[in-house]
């Protein structure tokens, strides 16, 4: 079973005031898409991480297979994040995929592609969509990395982890711009707004 993790507890300081995740989009909101759509996909369950700051889960219409946790520190950066999905995923995870929030262009097909190459392989290896040399998001972590993942420093996210474990990593060869593309500033959400696949 593969675990999804979902850190949302950022500031979005580059939006302005505005809680990005929380615009509208599609039926939807950017959230909301990212969560439908992996609720679509072969994810055994979803973990969605968020901020102190209220809104988010009452924004959620569809709980399936989703667990809401609150990180008391978001400040001290994406990692604790991750880790805090981590630690309440099922014992049965056999692989965690780490997934931005501000992502809603990625289908559940762009999530399966992913989760598809992991369950063909099932190796100790972390797998990375790769397009004429530019690596994307998600990425997976098969569970021996579990540990590692949990004492990754404040603040990096999961770089250090893959940095570190370079010879296990999977490049999984992509075409689509979806697992490039995060909506970060206005000027994203413009953009991207007017491209939303679903």
């Amino acid at each position: 079973m593969i675990a999804a993790i979902v850190p949302a507890a950022g500031f979005s300081t580059r939006m302005g005031r505005q809680n990005k995740l929380l615009l509208p989009y599609g039926a939807s909101t950017i959230l909301g898409t990212v969560l439908h759509n992996l609720q679509q996909s072969k994810a055994g369950e979803l973990l969605l991480v968020t901020g102190k700051a209220p809104g988010i889960p009452g924004t959620i219409a569809n709980r399936e297979r989703l667990q809401v946790l609150v990180n008391p520190r978001a400040e001290a950066g994406l990692a604790g994040s991750i880790q805090l999905g981590i630690r309440h995923a099922s014992p049965q995870a056999e692989a965690y995929l780490i997934c931005l929030a501000d992502m809603p262009l990625l289908q559940s097909e762009d999530y399966n592609l992913l989760i598809n190459n992991y369950l063909s392989i099932k190796n100790k290896s972390i797998l990375i969509p790769v397009r004429k040399g530019m690596r994307g998001n998600p990425v997976l972590f098969s569970r021996h990395f579990k540990e590692e993942l949990l004492a990754a420093p404040a603040g990096d996210g999961c770089k250090p982890v893959v940095k570190a474990n370079s010879v296990s990593v999977v490049q999984v060869p992509v075409t689509s711009e979806h697992f490039f593309v995060d909506i970060d500033t206005p000027d994203d959400y413009r953009l991207y707004r007017g491209k939303q696949t679903g």
